[in-house]
């Protein structure tokens, strides 16, 4: 097939490498598809073994990660920091060696057949060089906003990160290691604040004295500026004893699209990355899953024969849509963190994170069955404090049609989106 991937981000990339490595004829567009991406990213150490290359990209490694809620917990499970340079490079190499082509420009349109009598006919893509590549079918990994007409969001995650040289290359004993979630809040000045906007530090301990830490804001409609972020990782810094003496090596900042309103479907389109809502609603982690989607999109290009524009897009976009009960019980419990206040979200975390990581994992892999999903939940419910079960029982008798299509019936995806 003649394919045009939109977007050089990790989602454009793993799917143009992909399908290049599968034996179609690849285009990957961007303004600049060389260009370095300002994420930093991590994820768990036995998913990026699920993916093959991926594991090999690990900067850093931590066989444990911490977790502070009522209290400090160690949790048993390996997690891992992707050198995202090292990552593009890779794909960017196996790419051309696969045949691909890359193609520098902005997407100004994309033109497909609307009639039915029509819709194996190719795809235009027009760029504002004033050119054009015609396309069997075309991947938009553009991201969010992305090309123009992106979809709608309805929560996102929000941080300030900075990476610290510390003075005299020493590291204080509260940053040793790898703390997933500190949900403590950042001084006593922003404790007001913080309960009723919650954040929580991620830390990273990077040897010879130098640290990543980030304040995060988990999922919010409406979420903190950066401004507040960063001030509050200030005064999170003064309180840890690493404000003065520090130099600060790199800045992240970070947006994270966490739910999608519905989208209508483009015609000879299909969205991927981001776009697509990708990105976990619980979580904000994207990577691993985008890795593990490139792989069955190429399973369903395999499908496809001859057939070019939406009559090829149809069937490929229908392959990439996860089991709907198992994504309306995702955003459920997305929808749930974005009701929970500073105490609120300590209480529900000390719950989640007290089960083993066997069984809390079932809730941030967007691939793990409704099954486990559902037990999971259950067990959390049962360890969480009264105040959370009676929140766990609000919600979803607020939503009840949504949990009863989860849990008994076959929801459609119109429900799965609403």
């Amino acid at each position: 097939m003649e394919l045009v991937v939109i977007g050089s981000g990790p989602a454009g990339w793993l799917a143009a490498t992909a399908c290049a490595e599968a034996g179609h004829r690849v285009s990957l567009v961007s303004p600049d598809p060389t260009a370095p991406w300002p994420a930093r990213y991590g994820a768990w150490t036995r998913e990026l073994a699920e993916i093959g290359a991926l594991a090999t990209l690990a900067t850093h490694t931590w066989p444990t990660v911490g977790v502070v809620c009522d209290r400090r917990r160690q949790v048993d499970r390996g997690y891992a920091r992707v050198d995202g340079a090292g990552l593009l490079g890779l794909l960017q190499g196996r790419f051309l060696k696969a045949g691909g082509q890359t193609v520098r420009g902005r997407v100004v349109g994309v033109r497909a057949a609307r009639h039915h009598d029509e819709a194996s006919a190719p795809t235009r893509v027009e760029l504002d060089t004033g050119g054009s590549l015609s396309a069997d079918l075309v991947l938009d990994a553009s991201g969010v906003p992305g090309r123009a007409g992106g979809p709608e969001v309805r929560a996102w995650q929000r941080a300030w990160g900075e990476e610290l040289q510390l003075a005299g290359g020493v590291t204080p004993d509260g940053l040793r290691g790898m703390t997933l979630m500190d949900w403590t809040p950042p001084s006593p000045r922003w404790l007001a604040r913080w309960r009723e906007r919650p954040t929580f530090l991620y830390a990273m301990e990077l040897g010879e004295g130098r640290v990543f830490l980030e304040e995060t804001q988990l999922s919010a409609s409406d979420p903190l500026s950066h401004g507040e972020l960063r001030a509050r990782l200030h005064a999170r810094r003064r309180r840890l004893g690493v404000l003065n003496g520090a130099s600060v090596v790199d800045v992240e900042r970070c947006a994270l699209p966490m739910l999608l309103a519905p989208q209508a479907i483009e015609p000879g389109v299909v969205r991927f990355g981001a776009r697509a809502g990708f990105v976990h609603p619980a979580t904000g982690y994207s990577l691993t899953w985008s890795a593990r989607q490139s792989r069955r999109l190429c399973a369903a290009l395999e499908g496809v024969g001859a057939r070019r524009g939406e009559a090829a897009a149809a069937p490929v976009r229908a392959a990439l849509v996860s089991d709907p009960r198992a994504e309306l019980l995702t955003r459920f419990g997305a929808e749930l963190l974005l009701s929970l206040d500073g105490p609120a979200s300590v209480a529900f975390f000390a719950a989640f994170f007290a089960l083993p990581p066997s069984r809390w994992s079932a809730l941030l892999d967007r691939g793990s069955p409704v099954g486990r999903r559902i037990e999971t939940m259950s067990r959390v419910y049962l360890a969480a404090p009264a105040s959370i079960r009676r929140r766990l029982r609000h919600a979803a008798w607020r939503d009840r049609g949504r949990v009863s299509a989860a849990l008994i019936g076959r929801p459609n995806l119109r429900e799965v989106s609403r």
